[in-house]
Order: C-alpha cells, then sequence, then structure tokens
C-alpha cells in the first residue's frame, strides 16, 4: 500500500462551497483528517491527496498477479443479492429494462457489470483510469473501455453529450477531486430524462458505529465522505 506523507499534501477549502472553515471529524488509517465544512456541512479529507498520490492508486487498481482470484473476488461483489449492482439491474428491469439504452459506466473495471447490461440489449460504454481493468475487461468480456480519467473523457468529447439514457457509478464519487464538477459533467452527458444510478459508502454508519470501516478504516483513496442527506444535496446542488 501506497505511504501518504499528510505534511506534503495539499490542504484545501470545502469541495461543495469553498468555504475555508471546518470542524475536524475524526482521523482516518493513516493519520488522514476528516472534516466538517462549517459552511455546508460537507465531509472531505483535509490535506487531501494530490494528483500524483491519486493516479499512482488508480493506475495500479486490479493489478494483482492472479487475475483469476481477481475476477472471483468481483463475481462476488457482483451477484451480493444486497449489493448495489444487483439493486442497479433490478430497478430498471422494472423500469422499462436495458433494450436499446445506451448505458455508461464511469469507473467500470473489468466490466461485469457492464457485460450483464449488453447482455440485457444495452448498448454500453466504460471509462476506467487503470490500464489493467482495461485489459481484463477485453479479454473476459471482448469489452473495449476507454482507458482514460472520466473528467479528461467527458471535457474532451471522449463521451459525447447528452448521450446516455443510463449512466452508473459504483463507489466513485467518494473519489474525485471536485464532486460537484463530477456531477456536472454527468448531468451534461445525460440525454432528457435520463438517470444516474450511484452508490457510496455512507459515512452515516460512522455516527452509529464510532466506525465507518472500510473506508475510513482500510482504503487510501476516498477523499470525500457521504451519508444519504449529503449525497441527495450534492445532486441537488449539481442537477
Amino acid at each position: 500500500m501506497i505511504q501518504i506523507d499528510y505534511a506534503q499534501m495539499p490542504e484545501i477549502n470545502c469541495p461543495m462551497c469553498s468555504a475555508a472553515s471546518f470542524e475536524i471529524v475524526t482521523y482516518r488509517f493513516d493519520s488522514g483528517r476528516i472534516v466538517r465544512c462549517a459552511e455546508c456541512g460537507h465531509i472531505y479529507l483535509n490535506p487531501t491527496l494530490s494528483d500524483a498520490v491519486l493516479r499512482s492508486i488508480y493506475e495500479n487498481y486490479h493489478g494483482r498477479n492472479n487475475d483469476r482470484a481477481l475476477m472471483s473476488m468481483i463475481e462476488g461483489w457482483f451477484i451480493d443479492p444486497a449489493g448495489p449492482y444487483q439493486f442497479a439491474l433490478k430497478l430498471i428491469e422494472a423500469e422499462g429494462g436495458f433494450e436499446g439504452q445506451n448505458v455508461l459506466e464511469i469507473g467500470c473495471g473489468p466490466g461485469h457489470f457492464l457485460n450483464a447490461c449488453q447482455a440485457r440489449g444495452a448498448r454500453i460504454t466504460g471509462v476506467d483510469l487503470s490500464p489493467h481493468a482495461v485489459e481484463l475487461a477485453k479479454a473476459e468480456f471482448g469489452i473495449d473501455v476507454i482507458h482514460s480519467s472520466f473528467e479528461v473523457a467527458a471535457s474532451e468529447g471522449v463521451l459525447p453529450k447528452q448521450n446516455f439514457d443510463l449512466i452508473f457509478a459504483f463507489e466513485v464519487i467518494e473519489h474525485v477531486k471536485e464532486p460537484g464538477v463530477f456531477l456536472t459533467l454527468v448531468y451534461d452527458l445525460l440525454k432528457p430524462g435520463g438517470r444516474l444510478v450511484l452508490s457510496t459508502p455512507n459515512f452515516g454508519l460512522y455516527y452509529l458505529m464510532g466506525k465507518a470501516a472500510p473506508a475510513v478504516n482500510n482504503w487510501p483513496e476516498p477523499v470525500h465522505f457521504f451519508d444519504p442527506d449529503s449525497l441527495v444535496r450534492a445532486v441537488t446542488r449539481f442537477g
């Protein structure tokens, strides 16, 4: 696991409202300081991770020596009946299904969910920053994933505006540097009446349990910590 020196990381204003004042909520396993904005209440890592640190984390995603073990683990996440993937599939199937729909998955990894969408009749597009994930998606499912950050692909026109009926982002929004920019770009890519389906760890559990594992206790890359109320506020604020 990458070692993070927070003394070398940038201190930032609130990524949601730009306010400078905050209060400390707790600390991560690696001593990263989690704070709450005094103005809008958004909870985020401050100092936050630099672009270089985030890039080094994501470019090594899915980079395991045993691809079979990795795909088996991903299969376990995918088939979990209480997990976000099965929830999303059932949600869309109950509302008309995937047939003929343009689908984008942001942070699609090796493409397991996209493969399920394609099997249900969707036209699929995936984007992921991990080169090994892109290779696995091609090898396992024959899916050509765009190797890029979502923000670059969206802002540079690789992903066309108002093109997608459905956009999925599982466990992604807590990783991006600027959630407002992320949500605005998503909104621009959706067709009128299109839908975003996203999931994120529930930091509200911290207040119930005294901890928010594994987003606080194990993973180095989350830089935002949403609960249901703050996620609704964010999505509403940015379209």
